[in-house]
């Protein structure tokens, strides 16, 4: 504010000058009068510039300090820290946000429950920082398959949802059946020991004049579809 100030008066300065000049000198047309004019006021002149020019760079340094310092926060609360991707809170502020733009816009939004496959036989054979690297691994295969309108939601633990704003469900299965494809190529490794990863997913879809038309009952239906899966996989190991 005090560097705001200063600018202003400096400015000010500057305009009294040229007021001053215009008033006793500008009228006369006389070269060597302007030039005396400008050499007695020039270094008055020149630091009044320099200090709106320093003060300008100054306060616009300040702005985007600033802003860097706010996204940091932002981040920090909106953010999973092991993950980068949205936090439960944030998450569901962002399906919020999309479920009603889908309902203004009369547009489709799919969203994937999912839950890692035996992520607790990880933690207890290898640890749990063999754990989180492989969270980790498999949510980097996800963020890179995935459109840039989709967002990822850490739900808790080894659950995710992944929310597709204008998408049906079909087109999401595509999507996660190509992140599926793309973790089977990964090598996942323990302590020197291979292992393989998997999850399980179910889906929910908004589309206009459908009954699943809140946050609750699109996460309650896409929880329930995982689960479904989960169960059908547990009996049928092949299942796919």
């Amino acid at each position: 504010m005090v560097i705001f100030l200063l600018n202003l008066l400096a400015i000010f300065f500057v305009a009294v000058l040229c007021l001053d000049f215009y008033a006793k000198y500008a009228k006369r047309d006389e070269i060597h009068i302007i030039r005396e004019y400008v050499l007695a006021n020039g270094i008055f002149i020149l630091a009044a510039v320099l200090f709106i020019f320093g003060g300008t760079l100054y306060l616009i340094n300040s702005l985007i300090a600033s802003r860097i310092k706010l996204q940091r926060k932002i981040d920090m609360y909106s953010l999973d820290d092991l993950t980068g991707v949205l936090n439960r809170g944030a998450g569901i502020r962002f399906l919020e946000e999309q479920l009603r733009a889908s309902k203004r816009k009369k547009q489709p939004i799919t969203i994937c429950y999912m839950d890692i496959d035996n992520l607790k036989d990880v933690n207890d054979r290898f640890g749990h920082r063999e754990g989180d690297r492989l969270i980790v691994a498999i949510v980097d295969v996800i963020k890179r398959n995935i459109r840039e309108t989709d967002q990822i939601m850490r739900i808790g633990g080894d659950e995710f949802v992944i929310i597709f704003p204008d998408c049906t469900t079909d087109k999401s299965k595509q999507i996660m059946k190509r992140i599926r494809e793309k973790i089977k190529e990964v090598e996942f490794t323990a302590n020197g020991e291979k292992f393989e990863a998997s999850f399980c997913y179910g889906f929910a879809e908004y589309s206009k004049g459908s009954h699943v038309n809140t946050v609750e009952s699109l996460l309650d239906m896409a929880d329930q579809q995982m689960y479904k899966y989960k169960r059908l996989k547990s009996q049928q190991p092949m299942y796919d």
